[in-house]
């Protein structure tokens, strides 16, 4: 139970708790002053392997006997698969008995390894020596052997300390990412399995390097791209109720993306993002009628307002009649295609207006606006004022 309220120690808002309820469970935790964690996450080895899991067997017997005195094995009681060892107060013949046998015991085994932390102050920096642990893991390479390696931190200073309160270990431009989800998603509202390939490509490009990819980055990806999925498949299923899909498609697991040597493969990675991407397509071509195609024109102008609207090109990418289309979707929204469209661009200026240091000549082009005088007349045509009377009305506060 003491491994349970130290798990507890690392939420802020259960810490305080936790390790007064710790203190009255085991009252030999009020003589520790500092400590050392261990971390390891298994989902990150070839448990599979029967080799490996001998070996894994024989590591938690020898763990169990040098910790049987000094430190403590904890697992995370929500996430079997995380391991952490806590070694108290500066023993550092237990920490080189755990390093010394892991660097024996898996030697020639590219995928096992350890993340260390420094010596910290218990309780108070026992958070940020678990964040440390983990990133230490989270920083090896996933396609480069490590060989039952330790990785541990650099020196950090005790001003510089700070836990990442459940920040990604990696992450890349918003605005970046944002950008090719869009396209993503307009080409699977649209069915256009041709564009895939690319739009795909680019958004690899931003989750993933080419090479030298860490453990940190990959995680990143692969929930990037499970949050996507299971949005998009709310959002498509919400336009079109016709659409069909089957979730575990779309299942994306980090030991199938590896190779015969347990490194993560970019190629595979790849290869099944564009095979869950080609269903998500299929399934959106599969589903579409009438009103749901006016529905998925809608969005897929919502996602790409900043584009030269050019009907003919809408009516090519849906495979409708250029004429029924347009009156399809005024019959369904009650205006055109391009007042729809000047509706989107408006709402987005409104909000760049906020924002004093854009000139409004710089907020037309940003919205898809090509001359501002246009711009202009549209914004007082749609919102009844002009750019500067509407800025000036929220400088007032009105």
């Amino acid at each position: 139970y003491s491994g349970v309220l130290l798990y507890k120690m690392l939420n802020p808002k259960t810490a305080d708790g936790a390790y007064t309820e710790l203190l009255e469970e085991a009252p030999g935790f009020s003589a520790v002053t500092s400590c050392r964690l261990l971390y390891y996450h298994t989902r990150y080895f070839p448990m599979d392997d029967p080799d490996f899991s001998q070996r894994m067997k024989r590591w938690d017997t020898g763990l169990s006997q040098r910790f049987s005195s000094k430190g403590l094995i904890l697992a995370n009681p929500d996430n079997g698969e995380e391991v952490l060892l806590f070694i108290p107060d500066l023993a550092d013949s237990v920490a080189a008995g755990v390093i010394k046998g892991a660097q024996a015991l898996f030697a020639g085994q590219p995928a096992f390894h350890i993340g260390a932390s420094g010596w910290l102050p218990f309780p108070e920096e026992f958070s940020q020596a678990y964040e440390q642990a983990r990133e230490a893991f989270m920083s090896r390479y996933g396609d480069i052997p490590s060989g039952g390696s330790i990785i541990t931190p650099p020196p950090v200073s005790p001003a510089k300390r700070s836990p990442r309160n459940g920040q990604p270990l990696f992450s890349v431009p918003s605005e970046d990412l944002r950008a090719a989800e869009n396209g993503l998603l307009s080409a699977l509202i649209a069915g256009d399995k041709n564009s895939l390939p690319e739009c795909s490509a680019k958004w690899l490009d931003l989750l993933l390097p080419p090479r030298e990819i860490p453990l940190g980055r990959i995680h990143f990806a692969l929930e990037r791209v499970r949050d996507c999925v299971e949005r998009w498949l709310a959002e498509l299923q919400k336009k079109s109720p016709g659409f069909i899909y089957d979730p575990s498609e779309a299942a994306l697991d980090y030991r199938s993306l590896t190779d015969s040597r347990f490194l993560f493969s970019r190629e595979k990675a790849a290869e099944r993002i564009a095979d869950i991407l080609f269903g998500l397509c299929a399934a959106s071509s599969k589903s579409r009628s009438g009103a749901d195609v006016m529905a998925q024109i809608a969005r897929y102008m919502e996602l790409n307002y900043k584009e030269p609207f050019i009907q003919a090109d809408y009516a090519r990418i849906f495979y409708l009649n250029k004429d029924y289309m347009s009156r399809k979707f005024t019959s369904t929204f009650h205006v055109n295609m391009l007042t729809y469209l000047h509706r989107i661009r408006i709402r987005h200026a409104k909000e760049l207006l906020a924002d004093s240091s854009l000139k409004v000549q710089e907020i037309a082009y940003a919205v898809g606006f090509k001359d501002e005088k246009y711009f202009a007349k549209q914004f007082k045509k749609i919102t009844g004022l002009t750019p500067g009377d509407y800025r000036a009305s929220l400088e007032r506060g009105g």
